[in-house]
C-alpha cells in the first residue's frame, strides 16, 4: 500500500475559488490525520461526561421515599404498583408537577449479592434519616429491633402497642395482591421510624422529612380505614 505524502489530500475543494475554506480543512484534516487517537479519545470522554450529565438532569427526585423491607424479593410490578398506589396521598414537594414515592427495595432479594446490596441501601438510609415510612414483614421488624426499638408510636396505628399499622385486608394490601397474588402476607406492617433524639434525625432536611411523611401517613391510613367500612 503507497504511504501517504503529507502533500496528499482528500478535500476536494479548489484552493482558488474557496481558498479559506480550503485552508480551514487542510487544517482539519492535517489534525485527523496526525492526532487520530487523542481526537478520538477526547470525542469518547466527553461523549460519557455529557451523557452521564444529561442523565442526571433527567433523573426526578421523589417527593417521598418509603424502605419496603420484606423476606422476600421486590418483582418490578410490585413496586411499581405500590408508587402508584402511595402517590395520590402525597403532595409535590419539590415542585416538579407531580407526585413522586420511590419504593426503596430493602427486601431479603433473590441471591446474596442483590442481598448485600439491598442491606446497604437499608443502612444507607436509615443513616441519613430521610426516609421516615418502613414497610416490613416479622421477620423484618424482629431484625430491625434486636438491638433496641427503633418505631415511634402514633395515634392511627392499631398494632405492636401503637408502633405499626396493620396491613391485613386493607386497600392496599388487596390492590397489591391484585396485581401479585400473595405477595402481600399477614404479617406485613407499616411502621414510623423514631426521628426525635437520634443523631440522623435531628437535622433540618430529616425534621421536614418527618413532617411530610407523618402527613402522607395520616392520608394513607385514613383511607384504609375508610375502606374497611
Amino acid at each position: 500500500m503507497k504511504k501517504r505524502d503529507k502533500h496528499d489530500s482528500i478535500v476536494k475543494i479548489n484552493p482558488d475559488k474557496h481558498p479559506k475554506l480550503y485552508t480551514t480543512l487542510r487544517w482539519l484534516e492535517n489534525q485527523w490525520f496526525h492526532n487520530k487517537a487523542t481526537i478520538l479519545c477526547v470525542a469518547f470522554f466527553s461523549f460519557v461526561i455529557i451523557f452521564g450529565f444529561s442523565q442526571c438532569l433527567a433523573k426526578k427526585e421523589p417527593d417521598y421515599k418509603i424502605l419496603l423491607c420484606l423476606d422476600n424479593y421486590l418483582p418490578s410490578e410490585v413496586r411499581a404498583a405500590m408508587e402508584i398506589y402511595t402517590a395520590p396521598f402525597g403532595e409535590d414537594l419539590n415542585g416538579d408537577g407531580e407526585v413522586l414515592v420511590h419504593i426503596l427495595d430493602c427486601t431479603n432479594g433473590t441471591d446474596r449479592d442483590q442481598n448485600y446490596a439491598n442491606m446497604t441501601t437499608l443502612l444507607s438510609e436509615l443513616q441519613l434519616g430521610e426516609a421516615v415510612i418502613i414497610i416490613a414483614d416479622e421477620h423484618y421488624y424482629e431484625a430491625l429491633t434486636q438491638d433496641g426499638n427503633i418505631f415511634d408510636t402514633d395515634p392511627l396505628f392499631n398494632a405492636k402497642d401503637g408502633k405499626a399499622y396493620d396491613l391485613k385486608d386493607s386497600d392496599f394490601s388487596n390492590f397489591i395482591n391484585s396485581i401479585y397474588d400473595g405477595y402481600m402476607t399477614d404479617d406485613i406492617m407499616i411502621y414510623k421510624r423514631i426521628m426525635n433524639g437520634t443523631d440522623s434525625g435531628e437535622g433540618k432536611k430529616a425534621q421536614q422529612s418527618k413532617a411530610d411523611s407523618e402527613a402522607w401517613l395520616k392520608k394513607f391510613i385514613e383511607a384504609q380505614e375508610a375502606a374497611r367500612q
